[in-house]
C-alpha cells in the first residue's frame, strides 16, 4: 500500500524557504570595540561600532580600486589599536566616492574632505558620527596594548 502525504506541501515549502533564507543572510555578532581584535574573533562575522578615520586615505591606482580606512574607538584616532578595512571606489552603498578636488583616479593619499563614504543604504556617512561596521575579521595582533585587525567589510550603518 502506498502512503501519500496530503496537505504537507505548503508546510514543507515554508520550511525550505526558511532554511534558504537563513543560509543567505549572514549572522553578525555585535562585539565591543576593545574585543574586536581578540583571537577568538579570527574569521568571525562581527559588527563593531566606531569612527571612520579619514585624515589620510590611501587609494589603489586602478580606476574603481579600493581605498583603505581605519575604524577607531575614539574619533580622530588611527593606527594600532584600530581596525583596518577597504572600500571600493564608486557611488553605490558601501563605496567611497572621490570628489573632483580629490585628485585623479591615479591613487595616492587623499584627505577626508575630498571623499564621500556611503553606508549600505547609499546614504552619505557623517565622519564625525559613530558607525556600525560589519564584516569578517582577520586578527593581526591580538595581545598587548595595541591590538590590530583587518575586516573584510560587508556593510556600514550609521
Amino acid at each position: 500500500m502506498k502512503k501519500t502525504v496530503r496537505g504537507k506541501g505548503p508546510l514543507i515549502f515554508a520550511v525550505l524557504i526558511g532554511i534558504a533564507a537563513a543560509a543567505c543572510s549572514p549572522e553578525f555578532k555585535k562585539v565591543p570595540f576593545e574585543k574586536a581584535c581578540d583571537r577568538e574573533n579570527q574569521n568571525q562575522k562581527i559588527t563593531v561600532e566606531g569612527y571612520i578615520g579619514a585624515d589620510s586615505i590611501v587609494c589603489d591606482s586602478s580606476d574603481g580600486g579600493n581605498c583603505n580606512f581605519w575604524l577607531s574607538e575614539i574619533s580622530g584616532e588611527k593606527g594600532a589599536g584600530s581596525i583596518n578595512f577597504s572600500l571600493k571606489q564608486g557611488t553605490k552603498g558601501n563605496q567611497v566616492e572621490r570628489s573632483e578636488s580629490g585628485g585623479s583616479n591615479s591613487g595616492g593619499t587623499i584627505s577626508g574632505e575630498n571623499i564621500k563614504i556611503r553606508s549600505a543604504d547609499g546614504q552619505i556617512v557623517n565622519l564625525r558620527e559613530k558607525v556600525a561596521v560589519s564584516g569578517t575579521t582577520e586578527v593581526i595582533i591580538s595581545s598587548g596594548m595595541m591590538p590590530l585587525c583587518r575586516m573584510d567589510l560587508v556593510g556600514i550603518e550609521q
